[in-house]
């Protein structure tokens, strides 16, 4: 495997449904070919990047994304990371986000010591040679990992980092995701009402920046938090909001999910006129009767 990787022009694209253990194992596919592209890395590095920040949102909900069974890549992780931790021919941008792909597969697996140390060592190199603007996502990562390690402070510490380490100009929907994973820790920590001001900044982000679905999952996320704070009135406010958005954008599977919530939002309150609306909408968005 090979780390003497030039920087040239390349066009590459690939598709938002390409699953994170392909596009890995494209990365790895891409270092033991010559004459190889940085720009191909980062390409790949910018869908995995995505995809990681939406398994870390399923793990939060309580779904175990990362099911037993072979990954393509598994045993190629750990030759890997021993090269890495070798090579002295890799420039140290590339090299810190290699380490950071690594982190990254790392966490897919549910690796988590092994992802937070990986990405520790990125924002050291990333420190090292002067790339301040990529530090934040290796922050991130290291949150993430804290976080469900159950290593709150840290974690905290950690999203408070990488907040100061952006900036809104230049990276908007990322400082939105870096909000949500920080509203997260603060529930965790029983930090409600602050929890609760995160999630609605990376809302008011995410809507300046016309990102519809992204603010309806936040404030589906910021429903939930207020019905476990026991704010039934506020969740209800919240879902209703993202219900609009909903029908301005015709989303429908997220309409569906705001839907669902408010039903359930209504039969605690007894509100069963509501109840049996929001279930024949759904029922209506379905196809199927009632």
């Amino acid at each position: 495997m090979s780390f003497q990787i030039p920087v040239h022009s390349v066009s590459v694209g690939y598709d938002a449904q390409t699953s994170f253990d392909s596009l890995f194992a494209e990365v790895l596919d891409c270092l033991k070919r010559e004459q190889e592209s940085i720009l191909e890395l980062l390409v790949l590095f910018e869908s995995m990047k995505q995809q990681v920040l939406e398994l870390a949102e399923k793990r939060a909900g309580g779904l175990n994304a990362s099911s037993v069974r072979a990954y393509p890549y598994k045993q190629a992780l750990a030759e890997l990371e021993q090269e890495l931790l070798e090579a002295s021919d890799l420039k140290g941008d590339a090299r810190s986000t290699l380490f950071l792909l690594l982190s990254m597969a790392y966490y897919r697996i549910g690796s988590l010591l092994q992802a937070r140390n990986m990405a520790m060592i990125a924002r050291s190199e990333y420190s090292r040679c002067g790339v301040e603007q990529k530090i934040a996502f290796a922050d991130l990562l290291i949150a993430i990992c804290s976080l469900e390690l159950t290593q709150y402070e840290q974690a905290a510490d950690r999203c408070v980092l990488a907040l100061a380490e952006s900036t809104l100009s230049d990276d908007p929907i990322g400082i939105a995701q870096i909000w949500q994973v920080y509203a997260r820790i603060l529930y965790k920590q029983g930090r409600t009402e602050e929890s609760v001001a995160a999630l609605v900044m990376a809302s008011e982000i995410y809507r300046e920046q016309g990102a519809a679905a992204k603010q309806v999952k936040t404030l589906l996320e910021l429903s939930l938090v207020l019905i476990g704070h026991d704010d039934l009135h506020g969740a209800v406010y919240r879902s209703k909001q993202a219900l609009m958005i909903c029908h301005q954008r015709q989303l429908q599977a997220l309409e569906i999910e705001v839907l669902d919530v408010l039903a359930h939002l209504f039969l605690k309150m007894g509100r069963t006129v509501e109840v049996e609306g929001c279930r024949q909408r759904i029922y209506r968005l379905m196809g199927t009767e009632g």
